[in-house]
């Protein structure tokens, strides 16, 4: 009968979508508890914590800044390699220091201006949006009411923020950077400088126990 057949048909098409959807839900269990899965997504955020700069947009900027080699160029910058980032005279114009680090040739300093108005995400280009966009994680810079800084190059010296790279040549504005004159404010850049520290150091203590991890259940999945 008609009226039968149609009931009989959308109930088999249900039944088949109810058996489909188990079978899904099973393969999505297997994908939670899946060891190889979980390495998989511990690569990956391994991989996004470390390699960061380089899957963002990069930034629009003159490059050889000051000199007769100026130019326009696109740039991404790894956030521990950023030296300081300071402002140009008095407009919004953004001076970065770079010590780029080479394995095969000597250490290379380079200047950059950041003189748009905006970051690629879109965000208004003031000193907090700026280490947000190259130093997500804040494993490495520092922002003040007028700076950027990376821990690694800077220390409060009980009033500013000096350079410790004083062998190399730099404009004075970069070896001392004032900061606000209200003590709180002093303490406040003070304590981000310890807690970018110890993001750091946290941060690496985690890298090595993800390793560790990995490396233990991989020789198991191998039958060592």
């Amino acid at each position: 009968m008609p009226g039968i057949s149609s009931h009989a048909e959308a109930a088999a098409a249900t039944i088949f979508f109810i058996a489909d959807q188990r079978s899904y839900i099973k393969y999505l269990e297997y994908e939670l508890i899946s060891p190889l899965r979980l390495f998989s997504d511990l690569e990956a955020i391994t991989l996004q914590t470390e390699n960061h700069h380089n899957l963002q947009k990069p930034l629009q900027v003159k490059y050889h800044y000051g000199t007769d080699l100026e130019f326009p160029d696109e740039v991404r910058l790894n956030p521990a390699e950023v030296i300081c980032v300071l402002s140009l005279a008095k407009d919004r114009k953004r001076v970065i220091l770079e010590r780029k680090n080479y394995s095969d040739k000597p250490v290379e300093y380079n200047t950059y201006v950041l003189d748009t108005q905006t970051l690629p995400d879109r965000s208004s280009q003031n000193f907090e949006n700026l280490r947000n966009y190259l130093d997500p994680f804040r494993l490495h810079l520092v922002s003040t009411s007028n700076s950027i800084v990376n821990e690694a190059y800077y220390y409060f010296d009980g009033n500013n923020l000096r350079l410790n790279l004083e062998s190399v040549v730099f404009d004075d504005r970069f070896k001392e950077i004032p900061l606000n004159k209200r003590i709180s404010d002093k303490l406040q850049v003070h304590q981000e400088l310890i807690a970018c520290r110890e993001n750091k150091r946290n941060h690496f203590n985690s890298l090595q126990n993800l390793s560790s991890f990995y490396s233990y259940h991989k020789s198991k999945l191998d039958g060592s």
